[in-house]
């Protein structure tokens, strides 16, 4: 088991991990915007082998 950094590339597995762990399906259109909306740089990806298993991140938010 690996855990790093997750790239670009790594974008459209770390979404299916995340919507089958939260129970939830996104529309292709909406997917493009939620990767559009993560900071690469916070996200971590748990990888056995090639495979992605397991995701992470820090969220950053506006408070009011």
């Amino acid at each position: 088991m690996e855990v790093r950094i997750v790239d670009p590339s790594d974008m459209d597995g770390f979404v299916a991990v995340m919507e089958h762990a939260f129970g939830f399906d996104l529309k292709e259109e909406n997917r493009k915007h939620f990767i559009s909306e993560f900071e690469l740089d916070r996200l971590v990806g748990a990888f056995d082998g090639d495979e992605l298993v397991g995701t992470g991140g820090a969220f950053t938010f506006d408070l009011t």
